[in-house]
Order: structure tokens, then sequence, then C-alpha cells
């Protein structure tokens, strides 16, 4: 069972909770949907089918992921950047990601690569790299180079990579 402490103070004569990194930011059963998407499962159904809970579970488990990132003031509230920030935090197991330092990347894909780990959607990118409709072509190189099948698996490993978490991180870069 997973108990989950939080420290009360009083501040001013309220009570008030501190917003502080000892305050887990996501719950066991919101980890285990960012696990899946980690894990490569897009389809709700798989991750429902995998954490052994109804398909309405997983999309209120999505949601409410995304309400704490926006009540949190952490934006963006995409579950892209609920998944940097799991492995940021070490919440999720990255063992499973594959290697990264023989995959070599053309200069727009290191730029991609890069704007995956700041959680940001597939529209910012494309105009914060002035890519447009390179993007998708760029991203599904990236996955045939990594050998895996989702953008989620994509911004995982971009992830590991910017903050060095579970594997040695290195990417081979263009020069």
């Amino acid at each position: 069972m997973l108990y989950i402490v939080v420290m009360v103070i009083e501040r001013e004569g309220r009570k008030v909770v501190p917003q502080s990194e000892s305050v887990p930011l996501f719950t066991f059963k919101q980890v285990e949907v960012l696990q899946c998407l980690v894990d490569g499962l897009d389809s709700e159904v798989e991750i429902a089918k995998r954490i052994g809970t109804r398909l309405s579970g997983v999309q209120n488990r999505k949601k409410d992921i995304v309400e704490k990132l926006e009540k949190r003031g952490i934006f963006p509230a995409t579950l892209r950047n609920a998944i940097v920030l799991s492995i940021k935090d070490g919440l999720v197991n990255t063992e499973q990601l594959p290697n990264v330092l023989d995959v070599k990347l053309t200069r727009s894909e290191e730029d991609v690569f890069k704007s995956l780990a700041t959680g940001q959607s597939n529209e910012t990118i494309a105009n914060d790299l002035s890519v447009g409709y390179g993007l998708k072509s760029c991203l599904l190189s990236m996955k045939k180079k990594f050998n895996v099948k989702s953008t989620n698996t994509l911004v995982a490993i971009s992830a590991v990579t910017a903050f060095g978490n579970s594997q040695e991180s290195g990417v081979l870069m263009s020069t």
C-alpha cells in the first residue's frame, strides 16, 4: 500500500500545503499510465489491459495528469511534459529504452530531439523550429533510427538523454 504524507503548515492563521518537491506530483495510478506511455503504449485500450482497469479509468487518469500540471502552474500542461517530469523525478523505469549511443541524427532531427525533452506539442515544435510539415517525416525517421513505434517513447528517450536518468546518455549528432 502506498501512503503519501502531506505536511500542513499554518501561515498567517491559515493552514496551507506547501508547494514543494516533497509533495508528489502524480499518484501511483497516474504513474502507471505514464509508464505505459514511456513503454510505447499509445492505445488507451492497451494501457487499460496492462494496468487492469477500465478504459474510462485510463481516460480519467490522463485527464487528471494534465489538470494537475495546470493547477501547479506547469506549462505546457501536456502528457508529454508529464512524461518528461516523471523521468526527471525518477518516477518511471527507463531501463527498457533503447541505448542511444549508436544513433546518428541529422541536424533537423537533433533540434526536434532536443525539443521533445521540453514536453512541447508537435505544433509548438514545428512553429519554434520552422519545420512545418517536415516534422512528421523527422519524427518517423527518428522512430526508425531508435527502433520505437511511439512518439511518447521518443519523448522519454530525449528526456533521459537530457537529464541523464537510468542509462548512458548521449546521441551522436551531425556536425
